[in-house]
C-alpha cells in the first residue's frame, strides 16, 4: 500500500512493508526503480543450491543529494558463501571391526555441483 501525501507527488510506504520481490538476472543483477527517497532494506529469501542463504537485512539509504539531482542511485554488493562440508572417515578391519591407523587417505575432487 502506498500512502500519498497531498502536497507531494510521491508516495511513501509503511515500515516493513514489502515493496516488490525482485530476481537477479544471469549476470546477478536486479533493479528496482521509481522509489521515493528513504531508508530501505533488502532481505534475501532464496539462493541457489550449494550456497548459504544470507538472512541478514542489507540496508540502503536513498537520501537527498542536491536540488538538481533528479535520481539518486544506490548499488548493493551482496555475496553468498559456498556451502562447506566436514567429512570424518573411520577406517576399520573388515573382520574384527577394529580401527586401523592408515598413513594416508586421499580425498579427490570429482565434480562441482
Amino acid at each position: 500500500m502506498c500512502v500519498e501525501v497531498k502536497s507531494l507527488s510521491d508516495c511513501y510506504y509503511e515500515k516493513d512493508q514489502l515493496i516488490e520481490e525482485i530476481t537477479t538476472n544471469d549476470k546477478g543483477i536486479a533493479k528496482l526503480e521509481g522509489l521515493p527517497l528513504g531508508k530501505y532494506y533488502l532481505v534475501e529469501t532464496n539462493t541457489l543450491e550449494g550456497y548459504v542463504l544470507n538472512q541478514q537485512p542489507i540496508e540502503a539509504d536513498l537520501s537527498y543529494v542536491a536540488q538538481d539531482t533528479k535520481v539518486v542511485y544506490a548499488g548493493m554488493n551482496v555475496t553468498n558463501e559456498r556451502q562447506r562440508v566436514q567429512i570424518t572417515v573411520t577406517k576399520a578391519d573388515a573382520e574384527t571391526k577394529r580401527a586401523l591407523r592408515v598413513r594416508c587417505l586421499v580425498f579427490m575432487w570429482q565434480k562441482t555441483l
